[in-house]
């Protein structure tokens, strides 16, 4: 594994920033984080594919919920680069979105799922737990 300060130049980290359809009790996304801005984005996973990376992974907010999600993910797939991401898998409760993101060279998806239904709804503050069950299920 190559690393550079820190990062892994074959699949480096790519940080989204912004709101998450969750409201994790344990988690500053919905209190202090705001969207990175497409450009940005677009800018960090076209830096790695000017650096020959392999993938890139998304984390640290809640892509999914990016206001301008669809033009990124038409930009991800003209990269033709794999990537993954962690995620609520929400989303996915949609057989139709995880088409979308494969299409655009999703290769893997970290959900966090953070108990049973009492405890994860509990701690995420929603009523999310069969969503992210039928994300999960979707994805497979």
């Amino acid at each position: 594994m190559t690393r550079n300060n820190g990062t892994n130049r074959r699949w480096p980290h790519v940080i989204v920033g912004g709101r998450c359809n969750n409201n994790c009790c344990f988690c500053v996304a919905n209190t202090q984080w705001t969207p990175r801005p497409i450009r940005e984005l677009i800018g960090a996973v076209g830096a790695a594919v000017r650096d020959g990376a392999h993938g890139f992974h998304m984390t640290g907010g809640e892509l999914t919920c990016h206001p301008e999600l669809n033009s990124f993910l038409r930009f991800v797939r003209s990269t033709r680069l794999p990537w993954s991401m962690a995620t609520n898998g929400r989303l996915f409760a949609t057989e139709s979105n995880v088409r979308a993101f494969r299409k655009a060279g999703l290769v893997r998806a970290t959900v966090s799922l953070h108990g049973n239904r009492k405890v994860h709804d509990w701690l995420t503050g929603t009523e999310g737990f069969e969503q992210t069950l039928d994300g999960i299920k979707h994805l497979d």
